[in-house]
């Protein structure tokens, strides 16, 4: 199936909601990527965008949606993790934002493992 976005097109509207976003104007910023996302919603990177945005618009419930479908498309990751538990902490799900923190941390520190000392 073809995207009904070109390249340019795609690249054009990233940019603009990237603007919006370093402008500080979040809810302008998640209408243009929630369009890319309704447009693309195989393109698991658009709902990355939908979730920072939802997240920088105070708007937790929407990133998480965000976040199950980068789930869905078997992205998880480190970042994933930490997005997850900044909306879950926002809603107040304490325990389930703990969780998320410590997949992170587990993670990062897989990736960057400390340095020992040389004997």
């Amino acid at each position: 199936m073809s995207s009904p976005l070109t390249d340019a097109e795609r690249d054009a509207l990233a940019l603009l909601g990237g603007f919006f976003l370093q402008q500080g104007q979040a809810e302008r910023a998640l209408t243009v990527f929630a369009g890319l996302e309704s447009l693309e919603p195989s393109v698991v990177s658009h709902s990355r965008l939908v979730a920072v945005a939802a997240l920088a618009a105070g708007r937790p419930e929407r990133a998480l949606i965000a976040l199950d479908r980068i789930a869905l498309g078997g992205q998880i990751d480190a970042v994933f993790h930490l997005a997850r538990a900044e909306a879950l902490s926002a809603l107040g799900r304490n325990t389930e934002a703990s969780a998320s923190m410590r997949a992170w941390l587990s993670l990062r520190e897989s990736a960057h493992p400390p340095l020992g000392l040389a004997a």
